[in-house]
């Protein structure tokens, strides 16, 4: 699924909510009808996901999916569109179908998907610079994504500022 300007960010978010409907209202004629639909959502999700489990995306998004998530043309292995994948398909395995089992069984598929964000995560944080908090102490701010500089900083040639701190937060 995608909106206007080739977004790619609404097939995780849209399972992750039609799951969310399913877990408040328990409404099995809805799964029973939109079981079909869900499960090739998530065989998209998790086809896109095979595509990028090669050795060349070792430390730099093996396993993420890649894809426009704002304005800019650069689809990349971002935080946000990995997130929302996971999360709906997560969803998709609480979702009961006709038959035996859920729409999409939570498992190593599902859970390998997690690590690989973690392993990103990790890696994107030991590679940022750290930054100044308003409260005087460091931390190394994750990129929105791998492929990225880490969070970019202002400077008003005494002080670095980073996300829109201003020196007025600090003392």
């Amino acid at each position: 699924m995608q909106n206007f300007g080739g977004y790619q960010l609404e097939t995780g978010a849209a399972l992750w909510s039609f799951g969310e409907h399913f877990r408040y209202t328990r409404d099995e004629a809805w799964a029973r009808q939109v079981a079909p639909q869900l499960v090739k959502s998530c065989d998209f999700l998790l086809a896109w996901r095979e595509r990028n489990k090669r050795e060349d995306l070792r430390g730099r998004g093996y396993g993420l999916i890649e894809g426009k998530v704002a304005d800019p043309e650069d689809p990349f292995h971002s935080f946000m569109l990995n997130g929302y994948a996971y999360l709906g398909l997560a969803r998709c395995g609480d979702v009961d179908r006709p038959g035996p089992g859920p729409v999409r069984p939570p498992g190593p598929r599902g859970g390998s998907l997690e690590a690989d964000i973690r392993l990103a995560l990790e890696e994107n944080l030991a590679q940022s610079p750290v930054v100044p908090l308003g409260d005087g102490t460091w931390c190394p701010p994750p990129a929105p994504g791998l492929r990225r500089a880490a969070a970019g900083a202002l400077t008003d040639g005494n002080r670095c500022w980073t996300h829109g701190l201003s020196s007025a937060a600090t003392p």
